[in-house]
Order: structure tokens, then sequence, then C-alpha cells
């Protein structure tokens, strides 16, 4: 079994569940450590793209190029499942805000009327 077949699903969990639990403090701590190791990672990858091959071969995967392709789009998923809860968040407090609203306003009507 190679490194690769156990590591992905590993850091694909860890992914689902910064994703999941986004809004917890530990979460939040997690998925900005999470993005700044991938930050760090792909400018040392940058900085140096035989490192790229070298841990390729070690994780069992066959080029460098395919290795950052792999982590990127995990990086894409982690980052739009953010912000879609982000959004989903950002829906709720107007839907409150509006609903306060509407009902202050039909109240303030029901006793002009009476």
């Amino acid at each position: 079994m190679k490194i690769a077949q156990i590591l992905f699903p590993v850091i694909l969990i860890f992914v689902i569940i910064i994703v999941r639990n986004y809004n917890k403090f530990i979460s939040k701590i997690l998925s900005r450590f999470f993005f700044a190791v991938f930050l760090i990672t792909f400018i040392i990858f940058c900085a140096d793209p035989n490192i790229t091959v070298g841990i390729a071969h070690f994780i069992g995967i066959g080029r460098g190029a395919d290795l950052v392709f792999y982590m990127t789009s995990l990086a894409l998923v982690a980052l739009s499942g953010i912000v879609f809860l982000k959004d989903q968040k950002q829906d709720q407090k107007f839907a409150s805000v509006i609903r306060a609203i509407a009902i202050n306003e039909f109240r303030e009507r029901n006793s002009e009327s009476q």
C-alpha cells in the first residue's frame, strides 16, 4: 500500500472536519494553521521545484506536478467549503434582521390603526 493511499484520505477527512465545524474556535485555528502550512509549502515548492519530485516519489505519486495539483485541489475544496459556510451564515443573519424589521413594522401599523 502506498503512502498516498493513506495520506490523501486522512487530509480529506481533516478538511471535511474543518469545513463542517468552521464556526468553532478550535476549527478556525486549525483552518488557519492548515492554510499557513499550504502557503509555506507552495513557497518552498516555487523556490526549489525539485523538492516536489522527491516528495512525490516518497508518497507514491509519479510526478511533482501531480503532487502540486492534488494539494491545490484539496486547498480549493477546503476554501470553497469555508466560503459556502460563511455565505450561509451571512444569509441567516440577514434573514433574522429582515424578520425583526418586518415584525416591528407590523406592530407599528397595528398600534397606529387602533
